[in-house]
């Protein structure tokens, strides 16, 4: 048919994988247009029908609902309608499922047939004789308790201050900084206090809608109403990295103290200690310097 119209071979292969490829982008193409079509909408909802924070709220929950669908539906026709890629992907759900099944296989297999290379001593109850476990879990119940004797002389405090009685005394944020504090010292070897406020911050500005429709659509950065919440964002991300490396570095100076003071190799504490300490012995075997993780 090309070469009736006078078009040479290449040109018609291009026409006929142009004609193609616009049969297999034509649903990507029509779920893009719904989704611009669904926030023009949304937006004029927003602005001239929508009167109460609840129907604003429940409106914006439908439209992310109608945008994963639609995203998940682009990716799905993009795959499904492109030859090569939709082989590649059939390629990959099997070797995921046959890695699967290895895996489940292997551990039925270890399962059944575990064998103990070095043996540790035991005693004649069938005990092990080094259990190093049972100590790192007394240093770990001594942290949880001075945790507890924190929030229960601080409550304490504030009962004896203000004269209140335990049923009106919320107990919630105690408790928050508490169970944070003694996750925060198996990292940072710090507890929680600071930490919360920055998390709390966090927490509200992720929630809020705007928010939210900037980090699915991140061009409405540059928009004037959007621009001051992205500003926002920003800055409460910077100061809750600033935080981490100010607890790092602490982590690094204690390092570097305690190195002056004894040069005995002790046992590290937390993640972070544990962490700089095998950098350290890595800098070490392999001749180099001291790695500057900050500048």
């Amino acid at each position: 048919m090309f070469m009736r119209n006078g078009h040479s071979l290449t040109e018609s292969y291009q026409l006929s994988e142009n004609i193609r490829t616009g049969k297999q982008l034509a649903p990507t193409f029509f779920l893009h247009f719904l989704t611009t079509i669904a926030l023009a909408l949304i937006c004029l909802f927003m602005v001239y029908v929508l009167d109460t924070e609840i129907s604003v709220y429940f409106s914006i929950v439908l439209f992310f609902l109608f945008m994963a669908v639609c995203n998940l539906g682009i990716v799905t026709t993009t795959i499904r309608y492109h030859p090569i890629l939709n082989r590649r992907a059939a390629r990959l759900c099997k070797r995921i499922q046959t890695q699967m099944c290895r895996l489940k296989d292997s551990q039925i297999y270890a399962g059944n047939h575990a064998l103990d290379i070095n043996p540790m001593p035991k005693s004649i109850s069938g005990n092990s004789l080094i259990n190093k476990a049972q100590i790192n879990d007394h240093f770990d119940d001594l942290k949880i308790l001075l945790e507890v004797d924190s929030m229960i002389e601080t409550v304490k405090q504030d009962m004896g201050k203000n004269n209140m009685n335990l049923e009106n005394y919320h107990l919630s944020p105690l408790i928050d900084v508490a169970v944070g504090s003694v996750i925060n010292q198996l990292i940072f070897g710090f507890r929680f206090i600071g930490l919360k406020a920055l998390m709390n911050e966090q927490a509200q500005l992720l929630v809020d809608p705007a928010t939210a429709i900037i980090l699915s659509m991140p061009w409405l950065r540059h928009l004037p109403i959007f621009s001051h919440y992205y500003g926002v964002f920003k800055t409460s991300v910077a100061n809750l990295e600033l935080y981490f490396i100010r607890q790092i570095e602490a982590t690094m100076q204690k390092r570097a103290r305690e190195m002056k003071e004894s040069p005995l190799d002790e046992e590290d504490t937390y993640f972070v200690e544990s962490f700089l300490h095998e950098m350290e012995q890595h800098d070490l075997r392999n001749g180099k310097q001291q790695n500057q993780i900050f500048k």
